[in-house]
């Protein structure tokens, strides 16, 4: 039988977690609000809260930046295996264009 880790049952929590966000999310995506607003609103939410429950403010955008680095990279394995992982730049109206 296998031991179940404190690791493990954290991991377990943020699954059904990001499961819940998911789901919350794709329900405000059906009543029309823009993924954008949907976006800025969970960012603004996520610095909010974090700002509130950490002792040390200074450790928050620390802790931004690397949910934002996970993000991303699910992003790119998921791209990686759908097959659409090369961008089609001759598509692209702006090429060399600053994104922020």
């Amino acid at each position: 039988m296998k031991n179940i880790t404190e690791t493990d049952i954290q991991g377990q929590t943020e699954s059904k977690t990001f499961e819940k966000v998911r789901e919350f999310v794709a329900g405000l995506l059906q009543q029309g609000i823009t993924p954008q607003e949907v976006a800025q609103s969970m960012t603004y939410t996520a610095v909010e809260m974090s700002l509130q429950l950490a002792e040390n403010k200074l450790r928050v955008l620390p802790i931004l930046m690397e949910s934002m680095t996970q993000a991303a990279h699910a992003h790119e394995t998921y791209n990686e295996q759908q097959g659409d992982d090369e961008l089609a730049l001759e598509s692209c109206d702006l090429l060399n264009a600053t994104i922020h």
